[in-house]
């Protein structure tokens, strides 16, 4: 049952899903079913995230303006996750400047219990009303994609971050017209943005994509809850963790992994051996106290080699096997002990 709640949530949830959600189990499969807010007045709204990137945060409380200045970023217990261009949300409550939310595009499952959007609040002037006339149709696969009033490089607007949602209006030569929720934005480079439908589907060639996308973010620093690449003047931190990259990384090829790696591990298919590995696929660490419950992910390159966002070394890196875990990919298997760690693996391309 587990597999095919994977095979559902992540290939038949679009892009864009909007709001919360319980799965409930039936004979014929997993039955996705909207939730209500109880003991409130306030009528759930669907919303966008108008702004490249905010905030989603455990309670109502800005990051602390100095937190960017430190390197490395301290681990911040109130932040969440982050939230993209174009990303869908279900808004549950307001309190001041602060809208209470789920969010569909990152199935999570371990605060409730439950299969539900990720939770948490965001600032409610980063949010608009879903406009009936937004259809995003691509998705940003560039680190940071820019956005051009003309088809002149000096026409600059803005910038949005890998993962972003956009609409295509057209297309003319190497340019692409993009919309956004509040209308028609400009134009932003062909090799920025992928089509939805032109999105690889199996093989190598999506395998390649998911690497691509995350090699784009090697050498850049950890930030607990980071799903944007780095931002060297930035006024909050910026940067990715290790869940936060694998999400970007399939969310490049129009796949929607979960948020978090537990959550990554639960809808991956198991595989038995890391010799059974092939690139894009998966390698989950547990401590071997709590060995069910995973705390890291890396992303499977080639032979030997892993991209992973580890926080003790503060960078997005390449590493084999033999110096993260001790053993030459050739001699794992899945449950075995490494260090203080178990390790397990997985695979979402099928």
């Amino acid at each position: 049952m587990m597999k095919r709640l994977f095979l559902w949530l992540t290939f038949g949830f679009p892009l864009g899903v909007q709001g919360a959600f319980d799965v409930q189990f039936t004979p014929e499969g997993p039955v996705m079913q909207k939730t209500e807010t109880k003991g409130s007045s306030f009528t759930p709204v669907e919303g966008l995230v108008m702004v490249p990137v905010t905030d989603l945060r455990r309670n109502p409380s800005s990051v602390l303006a100095e937190a960017a200045l430190q390197r490395p970023y301290a681990v911040d217990p109130n932040q969440e996750t982050q939230l993209l261009f174009g990303e869908s949300v279900l808004i549950l409550e307001v309190k001041g400047h602060w809208a209470r939310v789920e969010a569909p595009d990152q199935a999570e499952f371990t605060h409730a219990g439950r299969w539900q959007g990720y939770p948490g609040w965001v600032l409610k002037e980063t949010l608009m009303a879903h406009p009936s006339n937004f259809y995003p149709s691509a998705v940003v696969i560039s680190r940071y994609g820019r956005v051009r009033q003309s088809k002149k490089h000096s026409s600059f607007s803005m910038e949005l971050p890998m993962g972003s949602r956009v609409g295509v209006i057209y297309t003319e030569k190497e340019w692409v017209r993009i919309q956004g929720p509040q209308g028609e934005m400009g134009w932003m480079k062909e090799h920025d943005v992928r089509l939805d439908r032109a999105a690889p589907k199996k093989g190598a060639e999506v395998r390649e994509a998911v690497l691509a996308a995350a090699r784009q973010f090697i050498g850049e620093p950890y930030y607990w809850g980071g799903r944007t690449g780095h931002r060297k003047k930035s006024s909050i931190p910026s940067g990715v963790d290790c869940s936060g990259l694998v999400n970007l990384a399939y969310r490049s090829v129009a796949l929607n992994a979960p948020r978090d790696a537990h959550e990554q591990f639960l809808l991956a298919r198991p595989l038995e051996k890391a010799v059974a590995l092939q690139s894009g696929d998966l390698v989950f660490l547990a401590k071997k106290s709590t060995p069910n419950q995973m705390v890291h992910v890396m992303v499977f390159e080639k032979k030997e080699t892993l991209i992973e966002a580890v926080h003790e070394f503060n960078r997005v890196r390449r590493v084999s096997f033999k110096k993260k875990l001790g053993v030459a990919q050739k001699d794992l298997q899945s449950g075995q002990g490494v260090g203080d760690f178990v390790v397990r693996f997985g695979t979402f391309l099928e």
